[in-house]
């Protein structure tokens, strides 16, 4: 099954998947309801990775979209402009100022971070890393795991 999912799985679907698990990393607690409909996908994971993108826009906005769009940017894949990724969709609320804040250890790692490690995936390493987040009893976590924080 994984090998035939590898060869399936195209760039649009991939980006998705990427997308997705950027702004899960950045989710407040996800209600039951998603987590349920996440192990459901995670069954039969190709052809429901459509799916993702209608949870994601009802309950991971502008996280996902964030993500989605730095992803697919051409730009953003030189890491050009990845400084002004930011939870706020509006524009002057967008700020190249430095943070000198210390982040707390349970703090969740920054979207630029989490974007960076998941362009280093490639699409086994998602197939595989995909069931494990959404089957898991607490995905945002078992995500950070995966990507090492």
């Amino acid at each position: 099954m994984a090998e035939n999912l590898l060869l399936a799985m195209n760039d649009i679907e991939a980006l998705t998947l990427r997308a997705f698990l950027a702004a899960l990393s950045q989710a407040a607690e996800l209600p039951s309801e998603v987590v349920a409909q996440l192990r459901a996908i995670a069954r039969d994971l190709e052809p429901r990775i459509p799916e993702l993108d209608r949870l994601a826009d009802q309950h991971l906005q502008p996280a996902y979209r964030l993500a989605y769009d730095a992803l697919a940017n051409s730009a953003a894949e030189r890491g050009m402009g990845l400084d002004y990724i930011t939870t706020s969709p509006d524009p002057d609320e967008r700020s190249t100022a430095t943070d000198n804040e210390i982040p707390s250890a349970n703090a969740a790692p920054k979207m630029i971070e989490v974007l960076a490690k998941l362009r280093d995936w490639d699409k086994a390493q998602l197939e595989e890393a995909a069931p494990q987040v959404f089957n898991a009893i607490e995905p945002r976590p078992e995500l950070f795991s995966l990507l090492g924080y």
